[in-house]
């Protein structure tokens, strides 16, 4: 009697191949969108702390945080890009390059300059902020990193 002898895959044993793929490729997505997640957070603490660094050492010299007058869009969902330009421009103007308007997101930073160009009184905070992923103020994914404090009243 002649046997064919068949070399292959059942249906069963591909369908289970296919099932595991799946499964696998299923962890994998969840967790490379938390590893990108947590990179686009550190990136823009680093890009925070870089303006704060550039801003100081401009207050140094210019005895005030740029822009020069009251500078503020923290206020908006999200944020508008005039002010932060402003800032950047002023940064750019000193010799501080490289910054972004947008954050990680796409959004750009928050700013609320309460610096002796202002009137408010002393105590008054600066910070500049991200308003993470939801591009909404003041929600729980912001990332805000404070600048410095309005020593005295017209400094």
């Amino acid at each position: 009697m002649n046997r064919i002898k068949s070399f292959g895959f059942t249906i069963v044993e591909l369908l289970i191949v296919v099932v595991v793929i799946g499964i696998l490729a299923a962890i994998v997505t969840v967790a490379y969108s938390g590893i990108t997640a947590q990179a686009r957070t550190n990136q823009a603490s680093s890009e925070l702390a870089s303006f704060k660094k550039a801003m100081l050492a401009y207050k140094v010299v210019n005895r005030e945080l740029p822009p020069v007058g009251d500078a503020w869009n923290y206020n908006t969902d999200p944020p508008s890009c005039a002010t932060i330009n402003s800032l950047i421009a002023a940064l750019s103007g000193a010799g501080y390059v490289g910054f972004s308007a947008t954050d990680p997101w796409g959004n750009c930073w928050g700013y609320d300059d309460n610096d002796c160009n202002t009137g408010s009184l002393g105590g008054a905070n600066t910070y500049i902020e991200s308003v993470g992923p939801d591009g909404v103020n003041g929600g729980g994914d912001d990332i805000v990193l404070h600048v410095s404090v309005k020593e005295a009243t017209g400094c």
